[in-house]
Order: C-alpha cells, then sequence, then structure tokens
C-alpha cells in the first residue's frame, strides 16, 4: 500500500495533535516495513526538519512550499488539488490526523479528537464554531474510516451522527517510552527554569477549555488561608486570557509561566512536581494525564468522563465547576507522601501503548483498502 500522511501537525512546537501523530508514526515506522508512507508537509517559510522525519523503511517526503491555511482552504472548499499531482502516483490510504479530510483518489481516513466545538460552544473562539462544525459534517460523509481517540469522543460523536457508526474506530493514544523512565540525578532542570523546590504542574495551553482560572481561584483560596503553594504552567498562551490575567496578578510570582518546553525536558519536570493537576472542562483524550501517570506523579483532575475512561481509580478527581472542592484536595495532597501509590499510577499508564496504537492504525489502514493482514 502507498499510505499518505499529513505530517504539517508536529512541524514545529508540537501540542496535542502533533505529539499524537509524531509518535504513532515513529510507531508505524518500527513495525510496518512492507507498506510504503508518503508524508506531506506544506509551509511558505518553514521547512520539514529532517531529524523528525520518521525512519520508514520505504517512505518519500513532499514539502510543499504553500502556505498552510491558503491550502486548507483549498482542500476544505473544493478538495483540490489531489495529494496525488504532489507525489505523482497512487495513494492507497490517505489519513488525516486532523478532521480536514485529505483530497485524494484512494480510501480516507480522519482523526476526530473530541467535540467540545459543538458540545459547549463557550470554549470555542466564536469565528471557529460555525467553521468547525461544517468542516467536520463534510469530512464525516466523505470519510472511509474516522478514528476516535476515546469511547467518551466516539460516544459523543455518534449521538449527533448516528449514520457513521459503522465507519467508527476507537483508537487510544499510548504513553511514550521516556515518560517511564526511572528518575536519575538532578539534571540541572530546576536552575535551568527556576523552579521552586515543590510545585504543582499543569502542562497545555492556557485557553478557557482547560479551566486554569478554577486552578488559581483554588490556589487564592489557600494563600488567604495562609499557604501558599507554588504552580509551574508548560504551555503556550492561548485565546480568552482576561479572567486568567487578572488571576495572575493576584498571585504574583506563586505562578511560573514557563511556555512552550521541550518534549525532552517534559518527563523529568512531571517527577520533580509534587501535583500534576489537570482541571480541562472538556477533552478528547488527555495525553497528560497519562504521561503524568506514567512519571510516577499523583494527578488531580477535573471530573469528566473521559478522564475516568483514561485514567481509572488513580488520579483524584474534584468535582468540576466546585472551586471549593479543588482547593481542598490541592491542599491534602500538597501535604501527601508523593511517592505513595507511585507503582499502581505507573501501571495504569502502561495499559497505554504507541505499540497497540499502531497496530489498529495499521489494521484500519488495511481495512479500508481491503488488503489482507
Amino acid at each position: 500500500m502507498n499510505i499518505a500522511c499529513d505530517i504539517r501537525v508536529f512541524l514545529a512546537a508540537e501540542t496535542g495533535v502533533g505529539t499524537y501523530f509524531k509518535n504513532l508514526l515513529q510507531q508505524l515506522a518500527l513495525a510496518d516495513r512492507e507498506n510504503r508512507y508518503l508524508l506531506f508537509s506544506s509551509s511558505w517559510k518553514d521547512r520539514f526538519p529532517p531529524e523528525k522525519v520518521p525512519a520508514f523503511a520505504q517512505y518519500r517526503l513532499v514539502d510543499a512550499r504553500l502556505p498552510v491555511t491558503f491550502l486548507n482552504w483549498l482542500w476544505y472548499r473544493w478538495q483540490v488539488p489531489l495529494l496525488e499531482s504532489f507525489f505523482k502516483e497512487e495513494i492507497t490510504v490517505a489519513h488525516s490526523p486532523t478532521p480536514l479530510l485529505l483530497p485524494c483518489r484512494g480510501r480516507k481516513i480522519i482523526t476526530v479528537h473530541d467535540l467540545f466545538f459543538m458540545t459547549d460552544q463557550r470554549l470555542v473562539q466564536p469565528e471557529s464554531r460555525r467553521y468547525f462544525r461544517a468542516r467536520l459534517e463534510a469530512s464525516a460523509r466523505s470519510a472511509d474510516g474516522i478514528i476516535c481517540v476515546s469511547q467518551t469522543t466516539r460516544s459523543q460523536l455518534l449521538e449527533m451522527f448516528p449514520a457513521l457508526e459503522a465507519r467508527t474506530r476507537v483508537i487510544r493514544h499510548g504513553v511514550a517510552p521516556h515518560f517511564f523512565a526511572a528518575p536519575g540525578p538532578e539534571s540541572g532542570l530546576r536552575a535551568k527554569y527556576l523552579l521552586p523546590e515543590k510545585y504543582i504542574l499543569f502542562t497545555g495551553t492556557i485557553e478557557p477549555r482547560k479551566n486554569l482560572a478554577a486552578l488559581l481561584r483554588a490556589l487564592r483560596t489557600l494563600k488567604r488561608s495562609f499557604r501558599a503553594i507554588p504552580l509551574v504552567i508548560a504551555g503556550g498562551r492561548g485565546w480568552g486570557m482576561g479572567a486568567w490575567d487578572e488571576l495572575r496578578r493576584e498571585l504574583g510570582d506563586q505562578v511560573h509561566e514557563l511556555g512552550y518546553i521541550s518534549e525532552a525536558d517534559l518527563p523529568q519536570l512531571y517527577r520533580n512536581a509534587q501535583l500534576f493537576v489537570f482541571p480541562s472542562l472538556a477533552e478528547g483524550f488527555g495525553l497528560p494525564l497519562l504521561e503524568a501517570l506514567a512519571s510516577g506523579t499523583p494527578v488531580l483532575c477535573s471530573d469528566i468522563p473521559v478522564f475516568h475512561e483514561i485514567g481509572g481509580d488513580r488520579p483524584v478527581y474534584f468535582e468540576t465547576g466546585k472551586d471549593a472542592d479543588l482547593a481542598e484536595k490541592i491542599n491534602v495532597l500538597w501535604q501527601h507522601d508523593r511517592d505513595c501509590g507511585r507503582e499502581e499510577r505507573i501501571a495504569q499508564a502502561r495499559k497505554f501503548t504507541w505499540q497497540e496504537s499502531a497496530a489498529r492504525h495499521l489494521d484500519l489502514y488495511r481495512q479500508c483498502a481491503q488488503v489482507p493482514g
């Protein structure tokens, strides 16, 4: 098979979707020595870094000098140019890691990560609401296979579009092996990022969906009770920063914003934390939750269905929307022995592997192409 993949999602800084697709393709490169992978990237000014190209036995990279937004507009509106026009060869299956269908003559697969832009539109920028829904509906109608990253996402999708049931499949993410590495000697991370000796951690983009305002309100409550707990945030700033900025000023140097940090530094950042807090209002999967568990770090997260699906009984859950409950549980876990339950947390994370995820993706590629396994 010739399997086309859109690798633009990990061209630059790797956040959720980029982390997913990079890890998936790296594992496919190890496991699949039979099929040929056609890797597509585009950007007007940035070229795809050679060191990021997965080491497939058979592959070809096309790195087109085209603006991403312009090409996406052409693909969404008119389904041109066909992907075959870039590679000049036949495509058996084209996999998009997002709901934007890759136009081609072969079979088409999309990945649906979450549906918060349809289930709770307060969490989406206004100009994106109608666009995302229309894009999903158009892509889902034409896709031969639809990957949902959790049962929660699949259930939400089928509530809206029941006719898609036969074409959907749940394939969960894995955890990169380096998050399981045993704690080593101090790596200089504290000095590099000026980290406090003891801190709670959040990783991800600062935006309304992540519910960080609730976390800051809980920390403000604890500060008024004479317990000033440092918060470290690894992730960039997104949209809807008004409430965040006001609370951030109140807490002052209690909050340490690191911005985007490299994946190489993330495991140690998790392992050094007293507690990882994940207060999101909506997620499709919640990979940081698994990364924290793999690192052995205690996790406190919001009481939403997908976190129960992924984390089981290993995290501590707070009642979503109840700042007092969040503050109380932070206070308890801040004073708790962080190593208590460590092995059980790691065992939960080990249930999710990129090897299994890659095998199930490859099975779907073969099924869509009607190729025997």
